[in-house]
């Protein structure tokens, strides 16, 4: 039984060190991007709040409406 518990506490250990060596790199949303449909990433970089190319669209859209 003692051993056992020093096994998970081992287990727990590495378990925690994994996480912190590997979060930096593998984020919530890297599966979603790599499982999106090709069509669904153009629309994505399109539709991004933030991105540079979005708010250019906006800007032709918005000088088009004129």
């Amino acid at each position: 039984m003692e051993r056992r518990a020093a096994f998970s506490e081992n287990a727990r250990e590495a378990v925690r060190a994994r996480r912190l060596t590997t979060r930096k790199f593998h984020t919530k949303n890297a599966h979603a991007r790599k499982t999106r449909k090709p069509l669904e990433k153009l629309a994505r970089a399109f539709t991004k709040t933030h991105s540079k190319r979005s708010v250019k669209i906006q800007k032709i859209q918005l000088s088009e409406n004129q």
